[in-house]
């Protein structure tokens, strides 16, 4: 697919779907560890504040792939803390979901 600088509905959607694999590739990896539901906000802003650590790092060094990997660290951290926020309190969770 060739890609445009355009902020064009199909240019984000483009990025969007390109990122988000990157985001479940990450979270497929760690299945194996608790939900995000059972953490509280204050220990994912911890993680996401090491994760944007380490895409400093990454970015600093120059490599583009571990510049995405670690972006999608960052972004998979941020997606748990506004889940939670959105969610918490408001839906039952299955410990055997997506399992």
């Amino acid at each position: 697919m060739t890609r445009t600088a355009e902020n064009t509905r199909t240019g984000i959607d483009a990025a969007l779907e390109d990122f988000t694999i990157h985001m479940k590739h990450k979270l497929l990896l760690t299945r194996h560890r608790p939900h995000w539901a059972n953490s509280n906000l204050r220990f994912l802003m911890g993680r996401a504040g090491e994760e944007l650590d380490e895409l400093q790092a990454a970015i600093k060094s120059g490599d583009r792939k571990s510049i995405v990997r670690e972006a999608a660290d960052v972004a998979n951290f941020c997606m748990m803390i506004a889940d939670n926020a959105q969610w918490s309190g408001t839906r039952a969770w299955d410990s055997h979901e997506g399992t």
